[in-house]
């Protein structure tokens, strides 16, 4: 049927470029993981337990199973016998990477929440904290 698992492989960026689904089953995780990232900003389908997917939004496009190998199976055949789903859930991770995890998006939303925290520090550096704080 075309299709090839691959259990050990030298360089992951060519798997991946070569790879129509990412298969990501993740029992514990924290944070953002980047193979769901780099999987979704290449295009690809993307296969991944909640764990996998807990640092990101809600409704990130990826078709969500359980982590028992009889989950993984029927997920993953699924993804294979439904093109049209592949093609919606490549498209829309790739969109959704591009929209909302791009690194530009994380420094302006840092440069604001530093933006913010400016004020702050002002009143820190003029007196204002430490004359408010003798007060009380």
């Amino acid at each position: 049927n075309g299709w090839t698992v691959i259990t050990d492989f030298p360089d992951l960026v060519e798997v991946e470029r070569r790879a129509p689904i990412a298969v990501i089953p993740l029992l514990t995780a924290s944070g953002i993981q980047t193979k769901v990232l780099e999987a979704a900003a290449l295009g690809r389908a993307v296969i991944a337990t909640p764990a996998a997917l807990a640092g990101f939004a809600p409704g990130f496009p990826a078709l969500v199973t359980g982590p028992s190998p009889n989950e993984l199976a029927t997920s993953i055949l699924r993804i294979i016998d439904d093109r049209a789903l592949q093609a919606d859930l490549s498209k829309r991770a790739a969109e959704a990477v591009d929209r909302e995890y791009r690194p530009d998006h994380w420094v302006d939303t840092l440069l604001q929440m530093l933006g913010a925290a400016a004020p702050i520090q002002n009143r820190h550096d003029s007196g204002q904290v430490a004359q408010s704080a003798g007060t009380h």
